[in-house]
């Protein structure tokens, strides 16, 4: 099947997933396809649907039936509900978020420079210095924390391996080799976090999260670097009173060090 039918049929499913309705126009209208064609994509989909989809002729719509079943793989729930909030559904909304600018410019040529293994002369806003410093760091990959980018890189003035907020960088100076480096243990060291419903909770409430979290046997098991470990305890609120979940969680390594808030 061409990519082209097979998305439209991918789209047929997850509108019938979604609202368990669909006619012929929204297939045009969404493709910019004939109605021949159109008429030929649900014929194809029905043959994949079975007895899940009937064609309702008050309605003129294609409609789900008890039977029904996604023809695909179910789609992602998060993914979709913020599509459908950012295109203006009026039956979904989210929290709008905190936008932290970033210069492009400065976030790609750190990466070419942790392609290259390059050390960079930047400019930088410490959240501990009042003023902006200057100062070679060798960064060797981008890391996100679900709220911003960092450079993962060797700091020549600290000699240890630091996180740099890329939004910080004021300026690239001047680049040059790095050299050989430091082996990054923080980030070699692959740690397993187990996280729990939190001990204060009840039975019920514990239930709840599990369910929420798709917990088996009680438990959520993340592997990632531990030097990413701050990250993820600040993410899922590990560390603030009344959290609705725990982990059985290695330290942080002291040489693991996140340059500010």
């Amino acid at each position: 099947m061409r990519h082209g039918a097979l998305d439209r049929l991918r789209f047929i499913d997850a509108r019938l997933f979604w609202e368990a309705r669909i006619n012929r126009a929204d297939l045009i209208e969404a493709f910019a396809i004939s109605q021949a064609q159109a008429a030929l994509d649900f014929r194809a989909y029905l043959e994949l649907s079975g007895n899940g989809v009937v064609y309702d002729t008050r309605a003129k719509s294609y409609v789900t039936t008890d039977a029904y079943e996604p023809a695909f793989p179910q789609p992602d729930g998060r993914q979709d509900l913020s599509k459908f909030a950012a295109a203006g559904d009026p039956l979904t909304t989210t929290l709008p978020r905190l936008e932290r600018p970033l210069n492009a410019g400065i976030a790609a040529r750190v990466r070419r420079a942790a392609r290259d293994a390059e050390r960079l002369l930047i400019d930088y806003q410490s959240f501990t210095r009042p003023g902006a410093s200057r100062r070679w760091i060798a960064p060797v990959r981008l890391i996100n924390d679900g709220e911003r980018w960092h450079a993962r890189a060797w700091c020549f003035e600290r000699c240890a391996w630091r996180d740099f907020v890329l939004a910080r960088i004021l300026a690239v100076r001047a680049e040059e080799p790095a050299g050989d480096l430091p082996v990054d243990v923080d980030w070699e060291d692959m740690v397993e976090v187990r996280l729990l419903p939190a001990s204060h909770l009840s039975p019920s409430q514990k239930a709840s999260v599990e369910r929420e979290f798709a917990m088996t046997d009680g438990c959520l098991v993340v592997r990632l670097p531990r030097a990413m470990l701050i990250y993820a305890k600040q993410r899922w609120g590990l560390d603030r009173p009344g959290a609705r979940l725990e982990a059985s969680t290695p330290t942080e390594s002291p040489h693991s060090i996140y340059d500010g808030p």
